[in-house]
């Protein structure tokens, strides 16, 4: 019996069983010499491609807000103690401007949020919508509290305009006063005004601030800052007006402030980086433009 089993094959079967054969002994000859190769060289063959560093994110500050700032407490105005005695006498709109300004604040750093979830928009352009949001919002913001600023600065200066009205005299014994004031040494005569004033002596202070200071011994300044006291003394309800408005005033002037100042914590992202975005994005669009057809 013929074991040649290849004298049964065609040519063509003949030739693809020795390529088989050949491809099996490279093989073998590679993991043989793999075998020995060191293990440099067996590192060298197998390749260390170092990781890809993932893109870095614009959102670039890391310290951002996460609530508003207490600066927009609308509590900052309504805490003050006269404030439920004077029933906010002239200061609604600063409690009103600061509550805008709470829930702009508050809906930027929702929106920041958000968007930062959505697959659809790359990191820049979430970022960017952001920025739309806080540029569409925040102008709106500065303007109530500039137009509440404004108009509780004129109300402080029409309360001190109250203060610093002066006294007509109509004792006849005035010029006597005034005589008397001057020829005292100057405790003395300060004295003598101080305690007009407590007891409400308007004989006494009208002869004294009624005419000019120096009739009386006193320089004009001194005259002006007793004529604010007495009047303060003699009208109490200015002397709180002014003191909640005043509050309510530097308020206003914090909040503006922190609302400029934290820009960046509010988006989540340096203002370089923002315009370098706006900048590629204006680019894009002017391109994109340039390929629209004429209407």
């Amino acid at each position: 019996m013929n074991t040649d089993t290849t004298t049964d094959l065609t040519d063509e079967q003949a030739d693809a069983i020795k390529a088989v054969a050949a491809v099996e002994q490279k093989q073998d000859t590679a993991r043989a010499v793999a075998a020995l190769a060191s293990p440099l060289d067996q590192a060298m063959r197998r390749g260390n491609p170092r990781p890809r560093h993932a893109e870095e994110s614009p959102f670039d500050v890391h310290d951002v807000m996460k609530t508003p700032n207490m600066a927009f407490d609308p509590a900052n105005v309504t805490a003050h103690e006269l404030f439920e005695e004077l029933e906010g006498w002239g200061v609604g709109l600063a409690v009103d401007a600061l509550k805008g300004a709470q829930d702009v604040v508050k809906n930027v750093i929702e929106a920041r949020e958000i968007y930062q979830t959505d697959p659809t928009l790359t990191q820049a352009a979430q970022l960017l919508a952001v920025d739309d949001l806080h540029n569409k919002l925040m102008p709106v913001v500065l303007k109530r509290i500039d137009t509440a600023h404004a108009t509780i600065t004129r109300a402080i200066e029409a309360q001190e305009a109250e203060l610093r009205k002066g006294f007509t005299s109509t004792s006849q014994f005035a010029a006597e006063i005034r005589a008397h004031c001057k020829s005292l040494p100057l405790g003395e005569r300060m004295k003598l005004i101080s305690t007009a004033t407590t007891d409400g002596d308007m004989t006494t202070l009208a002869a004294v601030l009624g005419a000019p200071s120096y009739l009386s011994g006193l320089d004009a300044k001194m005259a002006e800052a007793l004529t604010e006291r007495a009047n303060a003394v003699r009208s109490p309800l200015t002397t709180k007006r002014l003191a909640l408005l005043r509050n309510a005033q530097t308020k206003l002037e914090a909040a503006g402030s922190i609302a400029i100042g934290n820009y960046e914590a509010m988006i989540g992202s340096r203002h370089t980086t923002v315009s370098r975005l706006r900048v590629q994005r204006d680019k894009i669009k002017t391109v994109i433009n340039g390929l629209a057809p004429a209407a």
